[in-house]
């Protein structure tokens, strides 16, 4: 069931109740990749998104020249809100990138690491 909410999409699914009252509608928010604060930082750096269900993801760190700089996590996401926190200090001061990836989705999010 798609229903539209101030012009955004959102995704429901009908789930059973267990008691006289039948179904309820549960929301599923969709994925989602939530800018990365704070930015530009000298302390630790919050990577969130969110996922309506258990789907592998790929959060990796690029520096300028497009070299894997670090690779945060691979795996089974949770379902709701994922956190990471990244120290900078495991880093040259400069700009790097941030990517996100899994099926149907990719974004990546500038970030400045100083000392």
């Amino acid at each position: 069931t798609i229903a539209v909410l101030s012009g955004i999409e959102i995704e429901t699914e009908e789930v059973g109740g267990g008691g006289p009252q039948g179904k309820e509608t549960q929301i599923l928010r969709p994925f989602f990749f939530e800018k990365i604060h704070p930015n530009p930082t000298k302390g630790m750096i919050s990577i969130r998104f969110n996922s309506p269900d258990k789907r592998r993801v790929s959060v990796k760190i690029y520096d300028v020249a497009g070299r894997l700089a670090s690779t945060v996590f691979e795996g089974k996401a949770r379902i709701g809100m994922n956190e990471f926190l990244i120290k900078p200090g495991d880093f040259a001061s400069g700009v790097y990138f941030v990517r996100l990836e899994t099926e149907g989705y990719t974004k990546t999010e500038k970030v400045i690491f100083l000392r």
